[in-house]
């Protein structure tokens, strides 16, 4: 948990709850928290990239409609 007034970050989990992610970690029933951010890392990824694409494909509509603006309108 993080503490804005003093800038430093808390433990709120106990070692009893750290032990028993652990031990579910090890046995494959979830994943590891860097499993976790790894995958979110790879979907924000994707939707960055999809993003990307848009803003291309909207500046190339837009360059386009103004070049036909510039030619008097005409299609």
């Amino acid at each position: 948990m993080f503490h804005p007034e003093e800038q430093k970050w808390s433990e709120v989990a106990t070692q009893a709850e750290k032990d028993e992610i652990l031990k579910q970690v090890e046995k494959g029933r979830v994943p590891s928290p860097l499993d976790e951010l790894k995958f979110q890392n790879a979907q924000i990824r994707v939707q960055l990239a999809e993003a990307q694409n848009l803003i291309d494909s909207q500046a190339e509509m837009i360059a386009d409609l103004l070049l036909m603006l510039a030619e008097g309108g005409e299609a």
